[in-house]
């Protein structure tokens, strides 16, 4: 049985057509949901729903408090370590356009980063490095630029001891967002509200990163910056 909150919603048809699907299937087959929709399709279903890899997988059993679902670090490991063929997405040479850089980079990178903080949670850091590592090698920054989903691998790779991976993809993340300030702060260009707002959390995530992490003295030119733009960003 199922008992949850559908909360305040307006009911479409294609909300029916789901729970229609969920009440007739009786568990016989699994039920998936896609993890690249909006908040509203999951149906408020989201704490009975276990993210295998880029999908979730809805359950006959509630985490109380998994507002975006849980990990199953078993199913997930093999999915995207074992089953799942990344073509191409480390060809340097290889164009890919905003929309494929978006959605499904975006996904793709999200899964791998929740993956290793699940393992790392179980104490199981030398599967969560394996698993950060692979994702850098099948989504490299010089086929695929670092997003601002990247960000948070810093903190997960000084986690499993991958210090001089964690501060490299500091200074060049750090060293973009740099650049684009520059651009819309310094140069006037101030249409970039999205673009300043993303590059001011990426350097502050860097900085809270680095000093959770004992790196406290590596963090300070960053802070530097942080402090610098978002003063210019507040006027």
């Amino acid at each position: 049985t199922l008992s949850w909150s559908f909360g305040k919603n307006d009911v479409y048809k294609s909300d029916l057509i789901q729970l229609d699907i969920i009440a007739q299937n009786n568990w016989e087959r699994p039920v998936y949901f896609s993890s690249t929709l909006m908040t509203s399709s999951y149906l408020g279903l989201k704490e009975f729903m276990q993210l295998e890899g880029l999908a979730y997988r809805l359950m006959p059993f509630k985490v109380p408090g998994a507002k975006d679902g849980f990990v199953n670090a078993d199913v997930m490991y093999d999915r995207l370590m074992k089953n799942t063929f990344w073509r191409e997405m480390n060809n340097p040479n290889t164009y890919y356009n905003e929309f494929y850089t978006g959605s499904p980079v975006i996904t793709s990178r999200i899964a791998f980063l929740r993956l290793a903080d699940q393992l790392i949670r179980e104490n199981k850091k030398d599967k969560a490095r394996d698993v950060l590592n692979r994702s850098l090698q099948v989504m490299p920054d010089t086929a695929i630029p670092y997003d601002q989903i990247s960000v948070g691998y810093v903190e997960s790779l000084l986690q499993v001891g991958e210090t001089a991976k964690a501060l490299a993809m500091s200074k060049a993340i750090a060293g973009r967002c740099e650049q684009n300030l520059e651009y819309y702060l310094v140069g006037g260009h101030y249409d970039g509200g999205r673009e300043i707002n993303s590059a001011l959390y990426q350097l502050n995530t860097i900085v809270q990163a680095l000093k959770d992490n004992g790196q406290a003295n590596v963090a300070k030119p960053y802070e530097t910056l942080f402090t610098k733009y978002y003063a210019m960003a507040d006027k």
